[in-house]
């Protein structure tokens, strides 16, 4: 019988149409339609762990409930399971899942074959999944202490299946359900190992490269790289750039910020999560859409943001400290203030300014006021004209959602009184400088042309609030 049409299904036929994952598993299970297909639930059915993302979440939105969770895993994984999802339950309408795997599943129930999701994954979460899907004729996970994983289901189902079944796994450690399987589908990892297992008979299989580069270059968004060549600013106003060394350890240190830049733009798509797979172009991200695993994404933070540090701190000490800080504020932004309306854009302008001041601590320069309030005020500005066009996004589109920022439409003439007051701002402190201090002093030949620079920036924040 035809499953009932679902917004899942419907969603993930949209994501083919714009060139979502295409994978080479069977159209049609060439085995007697008496045999049921068991699925795996995390890195199968869905495009990521179940556990992984209840840990990330609280992490990230709960930390105080740490000492739970270390309780609960003295106990047992599949207690740390069950208490990671009461604190954290899945949100089963957002979780990515596998298209290929789904069409499949589909296809067999519409010729009639008996499908069940029997995973390792707590109990609650396999039940939340399988009853927001609707696809599946039973589901079953670990409960009660049950770790149900490797030699546990396969005993498992084979009492439960004694003529035989199907099994659909991506991991190591399901080799003795494939062997124990009437046939194997292989998804993901398990597609390279276990169809060299011998005694596994292989109905299907769907390879997943085993480095995505394209996937770990949009995780790393090294086009935002740029932003650290503010480093490079100090350098070239004090004429530090006519000595080799200034030059080589200002180009270190803008690759050491990259490091700890796109450590900290992991953490950030962790604690969005939820809201970036309710986007329309946000959930197609790495982390979001399942395209790179949740465990490799947080390593792999955790190993850039020391290598950034740690660089840091044997570049220079005072460099170092001000990356620390510079960390410290990129967190808390993460965690917290970019939810606070007016708040997140200042703490985007001092994120930005703090790149200078780095470039000033490593080359050991006095602190210029007028150099980190005019890099306050522009930065400030131009923070506030992007999310202006945000929120102006959402009220021309008649949204009635919450932008995840703590703003409303309402907001939208306060946001562009401040945004352009900044911005004004920003040229009055670099006018006062041409007149005040650069010119009296005599550090230019000629300062007459210094004007020329506070007017291309007045055009140009005037190109940008027109366009926002």
């Amino acid at each position: 019988m035809r499953t009932a049409a679902h917004p899942t299904f419907e969603r993930l036929r949209d994501d083919d149409a714009t060139g979502g994952r295409r994978d080479a598993l069977p159209s049609q299970l060439e085995a007697p339609l008496s045999l049921p297909l068991v699925v795996d639930l995390d890195a199968t059915f869905l495009a990521t762990d179940c556990l992984h993302e209840s840990l990330v979440r609280i992490v990230c939105h709960r930390p105080l409930a740490l000492p739970l969770l270390m309780r609960a895993l003295l106990q047992g994984r599949s207690r740390l399971k069950a208490t990671a999802q009461a604190l954290a339950p899945v949100d089963a309408g957002t979780l990515p899942v596998r298209a290929d795997v789904l069409r499949m599943i589909e296809h067999e129930k519409m010729r009639g074959r008996a499908v069940h999701l029997v995973s390792a994954a707590d109990d609650a979460a396999v039940r939340a999944v399988a009853a927001h899907v609707g696809c599946f004729d039973s589901a079953v996970g670990s409960s009660g202490g049950v770790n149900l994983k490797g030699e546990m289901k396969a005993a498992y189902l084979q009492e439960r299946f004694p003529e035989g079944f199907i099994y659909a796994g991506d991991a190591a450690t399901d080799e003795p359900v494939f062997r124990a399987a009437t046939h194997a589908i292989l998804v993901g990892p398990a597609a390279r190992r276990a169809a060299r297992m011998p005694g596994v008979h292989v109905a299907g299989a769907a390879r997943s490269p085993a480095f995505p580069v394209g996937a770990w270059l949009r995780l790393l968004r090294l086009h935002q790289w740029s932003k650290n060549l503010l480093v490079l600013v100090p350098l070239l106003l004090s004429q530090e750039f006519m000595r080799p060394a200034s030059i080589w350890a200002s180009l270190a240190a803008v690759l050491l910020l990259g490091l700890i830049a796109s450590g900290t733009y992991i953490v950030n798509d962790f604690a969005d999560l939820r809201a970036d797979r309710a986007h329309p172009v946000k959930r197609a991200r790495p982390l979001a859409s399942g395209a790179l695993p949740i465990l490799q994404g947080g390593v792999a933070a955790v190993l850039l943001v020391l290598l950034g540090l740690g660089g840091s701190l044997a570049l220079s000490v005072p460099f170092a400290v001000v990356v620390a800080g510079y960390l410290v504020l990129t967190l808390a932004y993460s965690f917290g203030l970019k939810r606070v309306p007016l708040l997140d854009t200042y703490a985007v302008g001092i994120l930005l300014t703090l790149r200078v001041v780095a470039g000033m601590a490593l080359l050991g320069l006095a602190l210029s006021p007028w150099l980190i309030s005019f890099s306050i005020a522009l930065f400030s500005s131009l923070a506030m004209a992007k999310r202006y066009a945000e929120l102006h996004r959402m009220v021309a589109a008649r949204a009635d959602r919450p932008t995840g920022r703590g703003y409303a439409g309402r907001d939208l003439p306060l946001m562009l009184g401040f945004g352009i007051g900044w911005g004004l701002a920003g040229l009055l402190i670099m006018l006062m400088y041409v007149n005040v201090e650069a010119t009296p002093i005599g550090l230019y030949r000629s300062p007459q042309w210094l004007y020329f620079v506070p007017g291309v920036v007045a055009s140009w924040l005037q190109r940008i609030w027109l366009l926002a």
